[in-house]
């Protein structure tokens, strides 16, 4: 645990009755990392749990989570999302394909690949069938190493 990132460390340290020292910002966040490290960690957990739940207020996302599905929930409640994209979100989860009739339905979600190694191989694996079905998966490449993805465009 970072107490050091969120959320701010000096009402936790407050809390706890440690004395903050009033130093220059550029030493006072070490000066309060060797305070936390001294911090017996079951109290110090319970504090900073308290000090989550009393400064966020999950309540502006319920609109969100409400319009996604159930699987998307815990993502939209823990990734932050500005409020501006709440509306392209919904509506890139929403956006469906005709998915030709080799895949036997009217249509289907559009499934967003990331190329990592085990999603690369299945595209591999099943590019015979999505060709047929005229379905072109998106591929969001994660890694500056690009042959996995190399091999798998020329598979597709």
């Amino acid at each position: 645990m970072n107490p050091c990132g969120r959320p701010k460390p000096l009402p936790i340290l407050e809390a706890l009755g440690v004395a903050v020292p009033h130093l220059p910002n550029t030493q006072r966040h070490g000066a309060m990392r060797e305070q936390f490290a001294d911090l017996e960690p079951g109290a110090l957990h319970h504090e900073f749990v308290r000090t989550l739940k009393r400064t966020r207020n999950l309540a502006p996302l319920s609109d969100l989570v409400d319009q996604l599905p159930a699987s998307l929930h815990a993502a939209a409640l823990s990734i932050p999302v500005r409020r501006v994209d709440h509306g392209r979100l919904v509506e890139a989860v929403a956006t469906t394909a005709r998915c030709g009739d080799g895949l036997g339905v009217a249509r289907c979600t559009i499934p967003i690949f990331a190329a990592n190694s085990s999603e690369l191989i299945t595209i591999r694996e099943t590019a015979a069938l999505m060709a047929e079905a005229g379905f072109v998966p998106i591929i969001e490449p994660v890694k500056e190493a690009l042959g996995g993805l190399e091999k798998t465009i020329k598979a597709i």
